[in-house]
């Protein structure tokens, strides 16, 4: 693997939805913990990152090795929508060409997956490149209409895909 890429995963633990979800208790152990023990565990020769700044992750981290904290500001991880130049001002401190994000929230996302988008990746020579994988599901508005339903019946085996 010859592009220089660096490796992030973010956590804050005012979610919007769930709160402190990052560090509920999930199958016995938390997200945040999942997707750090992957990270740590990636086998690619990238620098790896947490950018983090509510001490009950960072907390957490300080078991991990081979992860740099990247520091966020406070106003970066508060509740609700935040400027992209707040909320990714870490990256700046990022010196690779290239970074690959991680979302926490998925913990079911094997390392041989993200190993694959890197090869992937790579092998490429893409410029940049975002991941999105179909899903059969319902979806809805906010006001609880949904936004993919087939109006002859309900299922989710059956719906239109977005």
């Amino acid at each position: 693997m010859a592009k220089d890429i660096s490796i992030i995963i973010n956590a804050r633990v005012q979610s919007t939805r769930v709160p402190k979800k990052m560090i509920r208790p999930f199958a016995g152990t938390t997200l945040i913990d999942i997707a750090l023990e992957k990270l740590q565990n990636l086998d690619v020769p990238f620098k790896k990152y947490l950018g983090a700044a509510d001490t009950e992750i960072i907390d957490i981290y300080k078991k991990y090795k081979n992860i740099e904290l990247l520091d966020r500001t406070q106003e970066s991880v508060e509740k609700g929508l935040n400027s992209q130049n707040v909320s990714f001002a870490h990256y700046a401190k990022i010196p690779t060409e290239y970074i690959m994000w991680i979302n926490p929230c998925l913990p079911f996302t094997t390392n041989k997956t993200y190993k694959k988008a890197l090869e992937h990746f790579i092998s490429n020579n893409y410029r940049t490149m975002t991941s999105v994988k179909k899903r059969s599901n319902i979806f809805f508005y906010e006001n609880m209409q949904a936004i993919n339903v087939n109006k002859d019946f309900v299922s989710t085996q059956k719906q239109n895909t977005i």
